[in-house]
Formats: C-alpha cells, sequence, structure tokens
C-alpha cells in the first residue's frame, strides 16, 4: 500500500529491450485496488516507462477509484483494474515497464494486489 500523493511503484514491472527504434509497446497492468476512507478518497494508477509516466496530465490516463459523496461515510471500495497503454520508445536499449500507484491525500492509503491476489503485467512489443 501507499499513502503518498506522488506515484511509487507497485513492484509489477517488466524489461524489455526492443528489437529496433520502430517497436511499439503494448502495455496491460490487471491487479486488484482498493482505498480506505471515504468521501473524497481517490486511489490512481498508471503506468510507467522507466522514469516517464505514460497516462496524460489530467488523469484520463489513468484508472482510478473515486470515493464521491454517494460512498457510505468512512467506506472502504475496492475493485480490480485493467490498465493498458501503447507506448512508441523510440530506443534500443532495454526499458521497465511498471504499474505505480498514488493517493490524493496522505490521511488515506491506497493497495494493490488485495489480500495476496494475482496481479500481472503484460508486455506486447509490435513491429514498427
Amino acid at each position: 500500500y501507499s499513502e503518498s500523493t506522488g506515484f511509487v511503484s507497485c513492484n509489477l514491472t517488466c524489461t524489455i529491450t526492443p528489437t529496433n527504434t520502430s517497436s511499439k509497446f503494448f502495455i496491460i497492468c490487471n491487479t486488484s485496488g482498493y482505498n480506505n476512507g471515504g468521501d473524497g478518497q481517490v486511489g490512481y494508477y498508471t503506468i510507467y516507462r522507466d522514469s516517464t509516466d505514460l497516462g496524460d496530465t489530467v488523469h484520463l490516463g489513468y484508472a482510478n477509484i473515486y470515493q464521491g459523496s454517494n460512498s457510505p461515510g468512512g467506506a472502504d471500495l475496492g475493485t480490480n483494474l485493467c490498465i493498458s497503454e501503447l507506448d512508441s520508445p523510440s530506443t534500443t536499449s532495454a526499458i521497465t515497464y511498471g504499474l505505480y500507484a498514488r493517493t490524493n491525500s496522505a490521511s488515506h492509503r491506497v493497495y494493490w494486489s488485495m489480500n495476496n491476489s494475482t496481479s500481472n503485467i503484460i508486455v506486447m512489443e509490435i513491429a514498427g
């Protein structure tokens, strides 16, 4: 779990070396996500390539778990998550893709792989 408002690694990674600079990669991450807290609690999940966040700056590329005003006060919320990205790294050096998570408030926690459930990351190279 994390109480960080900045993205931290979920320790779900895959390192791969592109065969050429025109290769693209399709990345799929599956996990179970969970928030503790209540109203206004948000857990964000995204995919990174090395130190680059592949989600966009307004969270449209992120998966998130949002507990709004219709959530019971103090209730916890969990769900299955599947995030995918298509990336064009333009390199032949080894790269690492990974799942990252953060919370919107340090007074709440965001979790992944709930109850030791299986999480996975699939990275497919597409010839360019």
